[in-house]
């Protein structure tokens, strides 16, 4: 597993998407810090979390620039064939591959630990350190569900662009459910609550951590690897 994380860590850094992806989760989060925590009114928060709660759908909708390339690029480039031969398991090729695209997405998710630390030398404002962490944690295993999620599509087609496309659209698809969630009841207001990746990060914004959401993402992330791996399997044994 070890060698298949450092081949890919390192090919998705020397490649185009993933410097891209850390660029825009960079700057699309550093917009609602500065809108959030350094409002020209005088009245700006000194949750961090805030901010990554009112970033975390509009950045993690390019995760499929990290995720498109995991499985599809070697099923085009016919270098599957080499990982089914590798003497390790499929779960291990799969793990070592999700561990790679989840330290490229922590390189931006360990800057904003700074975060924090720049408003209590710019403000005067009483930071409260617990809750801007417990966020910024939370937003990192938001960010590693929706990873496993765009893998496992990746494992489903061929074409990177077609892999990227249906991750985008399962991703946007997530959003609106979480905004309808509210407006349904009984059932299926349960099983649209039960998929609604972006509307739990919002349990966060209470003021209070929530250790069922850090777990529910842990959750998601691991169904979506399992899912990730029995699709690996088939098309080794088919």
């Amino acid at each position: 597993m070890g060698a298949v994380y450092r081949k890919e860590f390192r090919s998705s850094m020397r490649g185009v998407a993933a410097p891209l992806f850390i660029a825009i989760v960079f700057g699309v989060v550093n917009v609602f810090f500065w809108l959030n925590n350094f409002r020209s009114d005088g009245y700006g928060s000194a949750h961090v979390e805030y901010a990554l709660i009112s970033a975390v759908f509009w950045s993690l909708l390019f995760v499929p620039l990290l995720t498109m390339r995991l499985f599809s690029e070697e099923r085009h480039n016919k270098t599957d064939q080499l990982l089914y031969s590798l003497p390790i398991t499929g779960t291990q090729v799969v793990l070592g591959k999700y561990f790679a695209a989840c330290t490229v997405f922590a390189i931006p998710c360990a800057a904003f630990c700074f975060y924090p630390l720049l408003l209590e030398v710019l403000t005067d404002a009483e930071i409260p350190y617990l809750m801007c962490y417990v966020g910024i944690g939370t937003y990192f295993l938001a960010g590693c569900a929706v990873i496993a999620i765009g893998m496992f599509m990746s494992t489903l087609f061929e074409s990177q662009i077609i892999s990227a496309l249906t991750s985008l659209a399962v991703i946007i698809g997530l959003y609106i459910l979480g905004n309808v969630t509210s407006s349904l009841t009984g059932f299926w207001g349960g099983v649209a609550g039960a998929v609604s990746i972006f509307g739990r990060i919002y349990d966060i914004g209470y003021g209070y951590p929530d250790w069922t959401c850090a777990l529910y993402y842990l959750s998601a992330a691991a169904l979506f690897v399992f899912f990730t791996v029995q699709s690996f399997e088939r098309r080794r044994w088919s």
